[in-house]
């Protein structure tokens, strides 16, 4: 692919004034007026004076004095029992916390937020030490001008040497200091802070190529400020010197934000909060003004582009949906506490973000499908829940938009006590059965279900929920305007009673050697199908795919006893074989799920799905098969003229003699960015002259292939394939 070819392509897609904002920035890097603007020079050159008002001294006594009439307020200035709730923080949790706190003064810190890795106290800041191999990797020369590095001719990925720098085992050490008022929580982060300071001058060192990374240190460099300020006003010369990190770091946000603009994606919601936090709470800046103000107007323009009219995200990806929502609502509450407000349409769009985001929310375990871009992003660590958790944004979402809780009391409480809401007071929504809870839940946390959400279709976003009792749905179907994350139309994903069955494999690695260059990426890793083992997307780039392929609803049904659900789609992501690309989706009840997948056109071809599943005890024969462990049973039948089949785990090929492309990136899952464990990967294949189809039938539980049946055309014959549908005296008719 020639790269004017490319770049045509990505400027009819992608719009041509990101291309131009690009592109601009690139020339103004290229002419030295970004390292102008963001030059380079020693802390001890600009002190905390010479970013203060003329009304300030600057000398730390002083400072400490005038601060202390600085009429601003932060989370918990608002309500200072909030975080010491007695609900939220018992003894047990408070020394769970403690805990973790205490890992990181060992040297233990979380990466990604996941495991922990051993980085030493303090870390070099400017090493790979992160780095998945376990190998300090210190090839890059840290006394370099930000603007001097290239990131591709790094040693390995740069999410391993920014991410301890993202400060979120600051929050960490913040909040065991509060709940417990103990100074070596304290003086643990004061020693780090430190030493992150002497390796990392003012935009000296990689830490300061990216804004998005500059903005994330910036809140919780915030965050700590009012946090450890009991303990550092009695040391002046400690919180001029935070005071004076904090300006450096929002100093830095602005000569870049061009390119946050061009990317239109959580870089600029996180930069705008970040400016925004900065200006408003740091009035006796000289810039002040100017940053909560740019903050301001950023932020609102981000909201009304990135958000969807139907709440979904324009990164297509739940992670980064959770972020930006994350980022959004520190705003929105800060605002709220220090009598500012945001336009209505910014809190609608909040809240239909909000609605979007909690309609895949699985309600026995809080996790969501894994789909789209997952770095392990997290902006507030959340100490009581995991990582894949999502009901503590989703029940500070509701706090902060709509002043009702959306969940019972429970760990998921926790956010609401750091953004200074007491949790006893807060108004529980009447909608939600409190007692319901679902027989036979593997969640880790005992809790009532979540609530079910009437909307069901999300066609901005890309996705479509198939709901029962005990299972439910999501088939990805995007009719793209923004760049796709992932080449995912037509992936389904399957809970049941907590447990994700089928699963998206998630992203791993968005650098590395090959085969792991983003490589869970494409279709051939998602529970799709794929024609010739073609991606029906092109790929232009790490993140860039190009031809997006479009898919729509074709048809979307319920019976009228609710038993059965039916759902048709297609996408055109091989129009350029003369093909057509369809599945089919049955719910019925809650242990039976039925798919069919079919290629419809002319000319020879194969047609290939793939299931990705847990990594559980099997068996494998005659076209089932049978997965089990402790807390969960399943089957899959697969039917096909002439069908073969494999089951891969983590590469390796266990059963069967389909020859698949790219095997060694099949049979993996990963939970959280660079880490992979094994799962297991049905794959099943027919070739011939078109029209092809393949039958899948999921069972669950003790479920049988009896209990449903389905009466199919011939592929091809008719619209649809599906003619009607009978389960347990219930009946649809196509």
């Amino acid at each position: 692919m020639q790269l004017s070819n490319v770049t045509l392509r990505a400027a009819r897609e992608l719009g041509l004034r990101p291309l131009l904002l690009l592109g601009f920035y690139r020339a103004q890097l290229k002419s030295g007026l970004v390292r102008r603007r963001t030059s380079s020079y020693g802390w001890s050159s600009k002190p905390l004076g010479y970013w203060l008002n003329k009304a300030y001294s600057g000398d730390p006594r002083s400072y400490v004095e005038e601060r202390a009439q600085v009429r601003c307020e932060f989370f918990f200035d608002k309500n200072p029992s909030a975080s010491n709730s007695t609900s939220t923080f018992d003894n047990r949790k408070i020394d769970a916390i403690k805990d973790r706190a205490r890992k990181i003064l060992a040297g233990n810190f979380p990466i990604f937020n996941s495991q922990n890795n051993e980085l030493g106290f303090p870390p070099n800041w400017n090493s790979f030490a992160a780095h998945r191999s376990g190998a300090s990797i210190s090839a890059i020369d840290p006394n370099l001008h930000w603007t001097e590095y290239d990131l591709d001719a790094f040693p390995a990925d740069v999410k391993f040497l920014w991410e301890p720098s993202r400060f979120g085992w600051a929050f960490i050490l913040a909040q065991a200091f509060m709940l417990s008022n103990e100074p070596e929580y304290a003086e643990s982060f004061w020693q780090l802070l430190d030493s992150w300071r002497e390796q990392n001058p003012p935009n000296i060192g990689p830490q300061w190529i990216s804004g998005q990374e500059v903005a994330i240190r910036l809140l919780g460099l915030n965050f700590c400020f009012h946090a450890f300020y009991p303990y550092l006003k009695k040391m002046p010369d400690r919180l001029a010197t935070l005071a004076q990190t904090i300006a450096a770091h929002a100093d830095r946000i602005p000569p870049t934000l061009m390119y946050s603009r061009a990317q239109g994606n959580n870089h600029l919601i996180l930069e705008a909060a970040a400016l925004y936090t900065t200006g408003l709470l740091f009035p006796e800046f000289h810039h002040s003004s100017s940053w909560k103000n740019l903050g301001k107007y950023w932020f609102t323009k981000a909201i009304k582009f990135q958000i969807f009219t139907d709440g979904g995200y324009i990164q297509h990806s739940v992670n980064y949906q959770r972020l930006a929502l994350s980022a959004s609502l520190w705003v929105i509450r800060l605002a709220e506490i220090n009598r500012e407000s945001f336009p209505e349409p910014i809190i609608s769009s909040l809240q239909s973000m909000t609605d979007c985001m909690g309609s895949i929310i699985d309600p026995v375990s809080g996790r969501a499908p894994n789909f789209g871009h997952n770095d392990g992003a997290l902006l507030f660590p959340q100490l009581q829940t995991a990582f894949h958790d999502y009901r503590p944004v989703l029940q500070l979402a509701s706090m902060v938009l709509n002043d009702r809780k959306v969940f019972p009391p429970g760990p998921w409480d926790e956010l609401l006590s750091w953004f200074g809401i007491c949790v006893d007071d807060a108004r529980p929504n009447q909608e939600f059965d409190l007692q319901q809870s679902v027989p036979g839940g593997v969640s880790t946390i005992e809790s009532p279900q979540a609530p079910m959400r009437e909307n069901t279709d999300f066609p901005q976003a890309g996705f479509y929920v198939l709901r029962g009792v005990e299972s439910w749905g999501m088939l990805r179907c995007a009719r793209f305007t923004t760049r796709p994350a992932h080449s995912d139309q037509l992936h389904f994903d399957l809970w049941w009673r907590g447990t994700n069955v089928l699963r998206d494999a998630g992203t791993y690695l968005y650098n590395a050697p090959e085969p792991w260059r983003n490589a869970l990426a494409g279709s051939c890793a998602h529970n799709t199908l794929l024609v010739d083992g073609i991606e029906p997307m092109d790929r232009a780039g790490t993140f860039l795919w190009l031809n997006w392929a479009e898919a729509m609803v074709l048809l979307k049904k319920t019976s009228l006893e609710g038993k059965i659900d039916i759902i048709i789609a297609r996408h055109n992501g091989y129009k350029r074989l003369g093909v057509t690309a369809l599945r089919s989706i049955i719910r019925a009840g809650d242990r039976i799920w039925y798919v069919v997948d079919e290629i419809l056109g002319g000319g020879i071809h194969s047609l290939r799905n793939g299931w990705l599943l847990p990594d559980l005890k099997w068996n494998y024969g005659d076209r089932i098969l049978e997965l089990s462990s402790e807390s969960l049973s399943m089957r899959l039948e697969t039917f096909g003229s002439n069908l073969s089949n494999a089951l891969i785990r983590a590469g390796e090929r266990l059963s069967g003699d389909v020859l698949v492309n790219n095997q060694n990136i099949m049979g993996w899952y990963s939970p959280t960015y660079g880490q992979k464990e094994p799962g297991l990967f049905l794959v099943s294949n027919v070739k011939g002259a078109l029209p092809l189809r393949i039958t899948t039938t999921i069972m669950l539980g003790d479920a049988e292939r009896s209990e449903l049946e389905v009466n199919l055309s011939p592929p091809g014959e008719n619209e649809f394939s599906i003619q009607s549908v009978s389960f347990e005296g219930d009946r649809l008719e196509i």
